[in-house]
């Protein structure tokens, strides 16, 4: 007997909910007279496959672990989906953070950085603003003919000025006062001309030494414990803002933050080729943008602060720490040693002294409070 093969349809199933109520026809094999090989097969005629969008569709939702879940109950009025994208984006920072000395101080260190590459960028962002008469771009030092000029014997060489002295206090191990006398540390000049005589990138370098300059002022306050050094430092720092400058620079908010790190880099870049009223203007409007950053910090969260730090920091395009800006640098020498002393003592589980609060970050939205 010959044989035959077609598709013949029959009602279609209907599969879960996973594809949208995807239909497909199932299709029934029927064998007929006129075939003599058994294994040839027929057209197939199947119909094409119809979604139906009307049902709706309920994804499984993972469960969510219990630090997850403290990122949801932190929501604000004003978060949106960015807020909860970016929250995520420092969940594995928050981990274990108050578990040890070792813990506590990378973590705090992590948000120090961040909160430095969020004012420098914002800084930086508003260059244009800041330095309105001047064209970083297109500056050119008084002493770059100099510096650049074949002939010249000096050529490729920086003659630094005299060592300006620095006061500080001398201290033991401890950070216990261990003379009343007090010492001088010289402020140390780089070796090359200043960055402002030679065919550099300007905006970058400016960004860079702010952001460093910022990490350090960060460092002072929410790592370094209360020792007599720190707090002679403290004190010398508001001293100098109101002699340089607007003697009513230390009052405004953000006044700290722009003297110690934008007047600093102008003094590194451009070294004596800016005057000082010219510098006092551009620290004011510089403190004018931190001021507005301190007044965003205000009306977030933390986990929201967290995520704005990050967020700016990616969107500047700079990598800070390919460019070695996490670095301390313009203090004392015996404040740097004790910096030192706790990245140091921490790595190596050596206690340290006066302890490291784990909470300092978040209890401060002004880095001045904490003063």
């Amino acid at each position: 007997m010959t044989r035959s093969h077609r598709f013949s349809t029959v009602p279609s199933v209907r599969l879960p909910g996973v594809l949208k109520a995807l239909t497909i026809p199932k299709a029934r094999y029927e064998v007929f007279e006129g075939e003599e090989d058994d294994t040839t097969s027929g057209e197939h005629e199947m119909s094409e496959i119809s979604i139906d969008y009307s049902l709706p569709l309920n994804y499984a939702r993972p469960p969510l672990s219990p630090l997850a879940q403290q990122f949801e109950q932190n929501d604000t009025s004003n978060s949106g989906n960015f807020v909860r994208t970016m929250r995520y984006i420092s969940l594995e920072s928050r981990r274990k953070r108050s578990a040890d000395n070792y813990e506590t101080f990378f973590f705090t260190d992590k948000k120090c950085m961040d909160r430095a590459a969020f004012m420098a960028a914002r800084l930086k962002q508003s260059f244009s603003t800041i330095f309105a008469d001047i064209e970083l771009d297109n500056y050119r030092h008084p002493y770059s003919s100099f510096y650049s000029n074949p002939q010249s014997p000096t050529r490729g060489t920086y003659i630094p000025p005299p060592p300006i002295p620095t006061p500080s206090v001398s201290s033991d191990r401890r950070g216990r006062g261990a003379s009343p006398i007090p010492t001088t540390s010289p402020r140390i000049h780089p070796i090359d001309p200043p960055a402002a005589a030679l065919d550099v990138n300007l905006p970058l370098t400016l960004a860079k030494h702010i952001a460093s300059r910022l990490y350090t002022l960060n460092f002072l306050f929410f790592l370094l414990p209360h020792t007599p050094a720190r707090a002679n430092f403290i004190q010398q720092l508001q001293d100098s803002m109101s002699r340089m400058g607007d003697p009513a620079l230390r009052d405004k908010r953000g006044g700290l933050e722009s003297h110690f790190a934008v007047r600093w880099a102008l003094d590194e870049v451009f070294s004596g080729s800016l005057l000082s009223n010219h510098k006092s203007k551009i620290v004011e409007r510089a403190r004018e943008v931190l001021e507005r950053c301190l007044e965003s910090e205000e009306k977030l969260s933390m986990s929201e602060k967290e995520c704005m730090y990050i967020f700016h920091g990616l969107m500047s395009g700079v990598d800070w720490e390919k460019e070695g800006c996490w670095r301390i640098v313009g203090v004392p020498l015996e404040l740097s040693e004790e910096m030192s002393k706790i990245q140091v003592g921490v790595v190596e589980g050596v206690q340290v002294p006066g302890g490291i609060d784990d909470g300092a970050f978040f209890e401060a939205v002004v880095g001045a409070q904490r003063v």
